[in-house]
Parts: structure tokens; C-alpha cells; sequence
């Protein structure tokens, strides 16, 4: 599957920023589950140029916008228990997916997914008040992973590896290459979301 939701050049290297994304396609989550979601197994997506996010009310809480994979945790329906239905063959790059002030949160991007790469993309305001928030989160990964040239930025972690246990039984995370990111967090948020 191939969505690319502009007709502006997406060039390597270059990373998309809110106004450059003004153009892009939206997927907009209404409600608590995530606008984009895998079944499991799934393979071989490219998502470029799209916004993504959401316009839940900030009295419920927004899991995580994008859900590439689950956790394995089976008492909540999660399936993800082998690495033969590990989602796998991810190229997601020129994506602005954000929180906003009436968005109440936990992660912006859950990266479960193996033979992933995250590039020249926009990850923001990622918040959520009375526990730790991350941007990126990765727990049941079992790699290759790449993140490179982005803009991360959530309230509690930018970039999360671990955190929770894999549902994959014995399962590291690994092979995981992050670099040329920028991490940033808004000063701001030290006096709301600690």
C-alpha cells in the first residue's frame, strides 16, 4: 500500500514542518481509537505527506495516534505474541503527526513494527497531564528500526524503547539506528505535564 497525500515534491532529506505540511492530506482520529491502526500481520505500507491527529476532547484520554503493531497484551485484545505476526515493511516519511491544547495525549506514534524507517518527518505536542507522554514509543519491536531527520518532541519522553514488557517472549528490541533527529521539548510544559 502506497498513500501519499500531496502533490508537492517530498524530497529526501528534507524535513516537513506544520506549515509545510499545510498541504497535506489528513487523517483525523474523532474518538479515543487511533487514526491509523494495523491488523496484524501487515506489510509493505509507504505513507508520505499526511497530517495526522486528532479531535477527541481533552476529558478522554487519546492512546496514540498511530499504532504501527500492538504491545502483546492479550488481556487487552493485543495479538502481537510471535514474530510471525509482527507487521513489518514500514516507509513512513514527510508525516506532521501532532496532539494539540484540547488533546489529551499518551503517544503520538507506538512503533511495533519491524524493517521500519521514520524519516524527514514532524512529531509534536505529544501531552498529557499525570503521567509520562512519549512521541515515539517502542516496546515490542524486534527491529531493524530507523529514525532518522525528524522533529520529535512529546511532554514526558521524545523517544521511548522499553517502558513496558514485549508480548514477543524474550524479545529485544534491537538493530536500531537513530540519528540526525531533533529532540525538543516546549518550556512550557515543565509546570503542566510532570
Amino acid at each position: 500500500i502506497s498513500i501519499v497525500g500531496t502533490t508537492k515534491p517530498l524530497v529526501s532529506g528534507v524535513r516537513v514542518t506544520p506549515a509545510y505540511a499545510a498541504g497535506f492530506a489528513k487523517i483525523v482520529s474523532p474518538n479515543t481509537q487511533p487514526a491509523l491502526r494495523t491488523a496484524i500481520p501487515t506489510c509493505g505500507w509507504r505513507l508520505a505527506g499526511l497530517e495526522i491527529t486528532g479531535t477527541q476532547p481533552a476529558v478522554s484520554i487519546q492512546y496514540g495516534l498511530v499504532w504501527l503493531g500492538d504491545g502483546g497484551w492479550a488481556g487487552g485484545g493485543e495479538t502481537q505474541t510471535s514474530l510471525a505476526v509482527v507487521p513489518r515493511d514500514f516507509l513512513l516519511s514527510h508525516l506532521f503527526i501532532h496532539g494539540s491544547p484540547t488533546l489529551t495525549l499518551q503517544r503520538c506514534l507506538n512503533l511495533n513494527s519491524s524493517h521500519t524507517v521514520l524519516r524527514d518527518s514532524y512529531i509534536s505536542d505529544c501531552t498529557i497531564a499525570g503521567t509520562q507522554g512519549q512521541a515515539i514509543a517502542v516496546w515490542n519491536n524486534p527491529g531493524p528500526l530507523l529514525i532518522e531527520n525528524n522533529f520529535i518532541s512529546g511532554a514526558g519522553q521524545n523517544l521511548l524503547f522499553g517502558g513496558a514488557d514485549p508480548g514477543i517472549a524474550g524479545l529485544i528490541p534491537s538493530d536500531i539506528t537513530v540519528r540526525r533527529n531533533h529532540f525538543w521539548k516546549d518550556p512550557a510544559w515543565s509546570r503542566v505535564y510532570t
